[in-house]
This record gives structure tokens, sequence and C-alpha cells, in this order.
């Protein structure tokens, strides 16, 4: 615990209640910030949506010729369940695969070129392999409104993939390479009842892997649903909100990176950005709950971090440069100099808004290309090879509170001085010759 605390975590309480905070708690929670409060309408904002439509609405046919189902229904009825060994040629023959609406309700699609979807892409390429395929694989689950079976066929309704996605999408990418002995233990659930919470349990618990994780439990949470339709209406950016997600129509943004982001650039707390796991749990009411966040909010965000990027290189220590934690100090740091300017404080408060304008974008990326290329960095470089600093641990101060404040504020001491003595120009001055041309 004494590490931990050192290391920047920090310790709050909760209080969880189904009743709706009054103009007490508000006043209490304002002068007592070590207590975090869920109340009814914060856990109306934050629950999971497993009553969300997806999956498949569409009929859908297993061949079982080859195999007499197992049968069985819970002793309350709430459910009939068939395990069998499905064809992989079957399964990859389902609807929803390629838009990934097949696991609309899994709380991750397939995770790309992780150690087990590797494992899993070998096993294909080897057809020696495809006959055994079935005794290694933890297998697919599928539940589904209706299921009959009868004629070695087993006929499913409205259906969709609650664990498997990793499977399935291998699966298909490689269906070139699939024989008949290639097939994989699959258990079909048609349930009886609405009750959601089963829906829930059955997908949580049957994912096992690849570790859950915070994230994919907020995948289908109301605010990333809201965000990601955002993203939609704006030509040129994608939204991921599930570990694996895969688009091609614009710029990829995560909702992972974008926590980082604003967990830096809103909340001024870049000595948290590494801890990726808290994004979606401990500070994630206080990132994506607030009104402000919005789609607009999070590509100016991002394209301001895709300038610091672009200026790494001009640091002269090269494992601070490319540390994981340099590049959101130096957001940090430009987000303090937006505060100051009034210019940049329009646009940090998004009362300027400058995202769908391309002009107006790429002129403030210009700005604070110039602020960072000429001024911040150029200080941060004589900070650091100065003899005072040589035992600098770049790894230990990116972490602590205290010094990487008093570091922000060296580097902005300089650029105020920097102001004054007009080796520098604001962004205000920038902006309005901008304008006047």
């Amino acid at each position: 615990m004494k590490n931990k605390v050192t290391n920047g975590f920090i310790v709050k309480g909760i209080f969880i209640t189904n009743a709706s905070a009054d103009q007490n708690a508000a006043e209490y929670l304002a002068s007592n910030d070590k207590i975090k409060l869920f109340d009814k309408k914060k856990i109306v904002e934050v629950h999971i949506d497993f009553e969300k439509q997806g999956g498949v609405n569409d009929e859908f046919v297993f061949d079982c010729s080859h195999v007499t189902p197992l049968n069985f229904s819970t002793l309350d009825n709430i459910a009939e369940v068939w395990v069998f060994t499905a064809f992989a040629s079957d399964l990859v023959k389902m609807s929803g695969i390629e838009d990934a609406s097949l696991f609309q309700q899994n709380v991750r699609l397939a995770l790309g070129s992780t150690k087990v979807n590797k494992a899993i892409r070998k096993s294909i390429l080897d057809p020696s392999e495809h006959v055994k395929f079935q005794l290694y694989h933890n297998g697919i689950t599928i539940i589904c409104d209706s299921a009959k079976h009868e004629n070695e066929k087993i006929i499913i309704d409205n259906y969709v993939v609650v664990n498997g996605a990793q499977s399935i999408t291998t699966l298909y990418n490689q269906r070139k390479n699939i024989t008949e002995n290639l097939k994989i233990l699959t258990k079909i659930i048609k349930l009886n009842t609405n009750d959601v919470s089963l829906v829930k349990k059955i997908t949580t618990n049957s994912n096992n892997q690849n570790a859950i994780k915070p994230r994919d439990l907020q995948s289908n949470q109301t605010i990333q649903q809201r965000l990601k339709k955002e993203f939609e209406s704006i030509d040129g950016y994608e939204f991921a909100v599930k570990r694996g997600e895969i688009l091609d129509e614009g710029k990829l943004i995560s909702n992972e990176d974008a926590g980082r982001m604003l967990l830096t650039f809103d909340l001024n707390e870049p000595w948290n950005s590494h801890q990726k796991s808290q994004i979606f749990d401990e500070y994630y009411s206080k990132i994506f709950g607030r009104p402000e966040v919005n789609a607009q909010r999070i590509i100016l965000v991002s394209e301001i971090l895709s300038v610091v990027e672009e200026q790494l290189d001009q640091i002269d220590h090269k494992q601070y440069a490319y540390y994981s934690a340099t590049k959101y100090f130096l957001l940090y740091v430009i987000s303090q100099i937006m505060q100051k300017d009034e210019l940049g404080n329009a646009v940090y408060k998004n009362k300027l808004k400058i995202v769908l304008e391309s002009k107006d974008l790429n002129e403030f990326k210009r700005i604070i290309t110039d602020i960072l290329r000429n001024n911040i960095i150029v200080d941060l470089n004589y900070f650091l090879k100065d003899e005072k600093n040589s035992t600098f641990d770049y790894k230990k101060v990116s972490k602590n509170t205290t010094e990487l404040q008093s570091l922000c504020v060296e580097l902005l001491k300089d650029y105020e001085k920097d102001l004054r003595r007009a080796k520098a120009k604001s962004i205000s001055e920038q902006w309005k010759a901008f304008k006047e041309q």
C-alpha cells in the first residue's frame, strides 16, 4: 500500500445508493474529494446496457450429421442447451462476422495478434492439427431466441456470439485453409427468460481466454455508444470502443487513448496517464461523464497530441523523448499555455470550435508546433543538460505529481519570459495575424 501511494495511487471512499443526491450531498462532496458518490443518476449513466439490441436477427442452420448433440434444460427451465462439435466451415458462414454485429453483446471483439489468436491461426494453417483442434480449444458460446434439433440439423434464430469472437474471426480470415476435419466445441443456449443479469453472467464468465478488462465492461455503456455515434457524423475520424475493433474509414482514435488524453489535457493529471487500467475504472466518470466531452473535444485533443508526437525527436534526451509518458507531459504543458491565453482558452473551453474547419485546425496545429519547437522543447533541452539535473530520473519524475508540476512551472516561466522579450508570439497574436491575412 505504501508503494502504491508513493507511486501516485490514491485512496478513496465510494458511497453507493439507489437514491438521488440532494443539495446536501452536493455541498458535502464539494468539500470532500475523498469520497466518490454513485447515486441513482450516476449508476444509470455508467451501467452496461446488456439489453442493447445486438447480434443477428436471422435464421442459421448447423449441420449435425456427424454427431448427436448433447441436449439438456436447466432445472428451472430457464434455458435449453445444445452442446456439439460444429464444423468450422459452418461457423464462418454466420452473418455479421465482417461488421462484427454477430458479436454485439460480446464485451470485446477479436483482439488482433494476441498469443491466443496466433496459436489458433497456427493450428488452422496446419491440416494435421485440424482433427485435434477441438481438444484444446475452449469453444464457442451462442445465445439465441429460438433453437430446435431436427433432421440432423440445429436451427437457431435471432442469435449472438457472446464468447468466441477471436476464434470465429480468425477462422473467417483463414477460411480457405479450413477442412472438414476442423470442428469446434459449440454451446447453443436458448433462453426462456428476459433476465438481462443472466445474459451478463453468461457473457462475462464465458470470456476467459483473454482476461476481461474494465475497458471491455464499459464498451457497451451509454456514454461510449453516444460518442461512437457522434464520431460517425464527422468525416475522417473513427472511434473504437472495443479491443480488437478494426475500422478503416478514417483516423482511428481508441477510447483508451481518448481517456489518457482527456485525463491529461482536461483534468491536468499527466502523472496518472500511465494507469491505463484506471481509465475505465476509478477515473471513468470524471473523464467521460462530463458534458463537455464529445467527439469534437476528443478529436481536438487528439490532433494536439499528434503535434506533440511529431516534435518528440527534437528532445535531445532520446530515452526520455520516446518514453510513453513524455508526450502526455508535453500535452499537459500545452494545456496550461492554452488556458492562460485568450484565444487558446476559447478553444480549450469549446467556445471556439475549430475541429470541423480544416483550415482553422491546421493553423492552430501550426501555432502549437511553433511553440513546442521554438520554446518549450528548447527550454526542456536546457533543463535536461543542466548539471544540477544530471540525476534526472525521467521514469520516476513522470509519475510524481510534485516533481512533474515543478518541471511544468519552470517551462511555463521560461515561456512567459520569451513572450515578454518578444522571443515568442502568443497563440492569440499568431491567430490574429492568420485571420488578418
